[in-house]
């Protein structure tokens, strides 16, 4: 059986990823014991989460610039397509420029590393390469992570030999393309949990010292928090831990405000809360033992949340086009999860935990639900179709001519 990856030189990387994105691709190479390529991508993702932390954005004040051209997308959500459709004419011209200077590079790369084929989640950092791959007939595949595809991923579905998507719901926006639906893969120390959840729920309870006889609500934002989150939950938190036990990943921005706010709680009720900046491994222990998850709403809820039936309080996120809203759409309407709006949250949070815990029967209606959209398969699903569409020998031997674009 033909291998994915054979070493790292193996795979065209389009940088520009968010540190989610390049977890999808360690976590892809893992599942072909490809250690080093997996290695690769999580020290750059680490690496892009200290620039994110580091680098201050020119719009905003906020640390959400990547790069010199790549600024902050909490700012503006236009800003994320800025290098390409530009702000202005000088602004296009220079984007046009980069693109065009990017295609040589990747040509230049591939020629080099001669890569089976090329696996890309989106994001117009990924056109260069993808430009370049098509032009030297190596096999491509667009994984559309969301259910609602942004410009650059319609765009790449055009040059792609297929298309894999998370639910059937976003098939519709690839017609006359093949397309197959893989789910969302979720990476293996989640895998282990939710194959023993009752095991991996004890481990937590302990872990956190929470006790049995309280629902557990955990809430997370993301690698870096939620700051309108962190702020509901400060708001609430009084009458949320007279409900429950909570476990809150504030981001490291937060953590201090938020332990400090535990510190004034009364001893039972700082028993009851547990602030963490962020969890890696022990996220599967963390899953399985809550009872109700308070989170936005973004591609790997779609996969985490359905793997341990874990009904949520979603929050989408609304400067990110309509990816968000549309995922919670989803799992709303499947039964799984209620939402709140953005703007609400703050007011609602309270209300709205405490109506689902005294709800028991509709709580364990919801738990059903959200398992009932599963799909613990879909890493195995997509790493086949990288098997089944890389070529043994993708392109021609020539090398790219020497033309003005360099």
């Amino acid at each position: 059986m033909k291998r994915p990856f054979k070493s790292a030189l193996d795979t065209i990387r389009a940088y520009g990823l968010t540190p989610g994105e390049l977890r999808e691709r360690a976590r892809l190479a893992e599942r072909h014991g490809q250690a080093f390529l997996a290695q690769l991508y999580r020290d750059e993702a680490g690496a892009q989460g200290v620039v994110l932390r580091l680098r201050p954005c020119p719009f905003c004040g906020g640390t959400g610039r990547i790069a010199d051209d790549i600024f902050c997308w909490r700012c503006d959500p236009q800003l994320s397509r800025a290098w390409v459709e530009g702000r202005g004419p000088r602004e296009a011209l220079r984007g046009l420029w980069r693109i065009a200077r990017g295609i040589r590079q990747a040509w230049q790369a591939m020629a080099r590393q001669r890569p089976q084929g090329l696996f890309t989640t989106g994001g117009f950092a990924a056109v260069p390469a993808a430009l370049a791959a098509a032009r030297a007939g190596v096999p491509i595949l667009v994984y559309l992570p969301d259910l609602e595809p942004g410009m650059a991923v319609r765009w790449l579905a055009r040059l792609a030999a297929h298309v894999a998507v998370t639910a059937p719901e976003a098939q519709p926006f690839f017609r006359g393309r093949p397309v197959t639906v893989t789910g969302y893969p979720v990476r293996r120390c989640l895998m282990a949990a939710a194959r023993d959840q009752e095991a991996a729920r004890r481990r937590g309870r302990a872990r956190w010292g929470f006790t049995e006889d309280l629902p557990v609500v955990l809430v997370f934002g993301g690698s870096r928090g939620a700051r309108r989150l962190n702020r509901a939950v400060d708001r609430h938190l009084e009458a949320l831990v007279t409900e429950a036990q909570v476990l809150h990943l504030t981001g490291p921005a937060d953590l201090e405000r938020m332990q400090a706010r535990r510190a004034a709680l009364p001893s039972e009720g700082r028993a009851r809360y547990q602030p963490v900046a962020y969890l890696e491994e022990e996220m599967g222990e963390a899953l399985a033992m809550a009872d109700l998850a308070v989170c936005r709403a973004g591609a790997s809820t779609l996969g985490e949340l359905p793997l341990f039936g874990l009904p949520a309080v979603l929050v989408p996120y609304p400067y990110v086009r309509r990816h968000q809203e549309r995922n919670a759409a989803y799992l709303v309407r499947h039964g799984g999860a209620v939402r709140i709006p953005d703007e609400e949250i703050e007011e609602r949070l309270g209300e709205g935990v405490q109506e689902l815990l005294r709800g028991p029967d509709r709580l364990q209606g919801m738990r059903r639900s959200m398992g009932a959209l599963a799909q613990p398969e879909a890493a195995e699903r997509l790493a086949a179709l990288v098997q089944r569409l890389a070529a043994p020998t993708p392109y021609p031997e020539k090398r790219p001519a020497q033309g003005r674009a360099g």
